[in-house]
């Protein structure tokens, strides 16, 4: 998974690497920093960690299970149940993503502090106005 996100957040340039994290929407920019090698395992252990990705999966699974067995519990048809279930995996699952990123933009602020910008950019600027 680290060759994967090396690839996709890292060029190398001369002096180190272009670093940029992926725009969470296209509505968003991030910026690009030019980082070391010891930065860059730095930041390959916070971005590459898969904690959250699997919180998400299991929760998602919880709430469908849970929400499907409520609305079970009422009487409702299995199909129902399913829609109920489907929509509850989702909205957790969504929820989790979002608020692992948020936490995972939050670790990097002091690693990516003080560092100098790239005016070359990995993923380009939004323009979707």
């Amino acid at each position: 998974m680290t060759t994967i996100i090396d690839s996709r957040m890292f060029k190398s340039v001369s002096g180190g690497y272009i670093f940029q994290v992926p725009p969470p929407t296209i509505f968003h920019s991030t910026a690009a920093y030019v980082v070391n090698e010891a930065q860059k395992a730095q930041i390959l252990a916070i971005v590459g960690s898969r904690v959250w990705a699997i919180s998400a999966t299991w929760a998602g699974i919880a709430a469908a299970l849970l929400a499907g067995l409520a609305i079970a519990r009422f009487g409702a048809s299995g199909i129902a149940s399913v829609v109920v279930g489907a929509g509850a995996f989702l909205v957790l699952h969504i929820a989790v993503t979002c608020l692992g990123f948020q936490l995972k933009q939050r670790r990097l602020e002091p690693v990516l502090a003080g560092l100098p910008r790239s005016n070359e950019r990995l993923f380009p600027e939004s323009k979707w106005c």
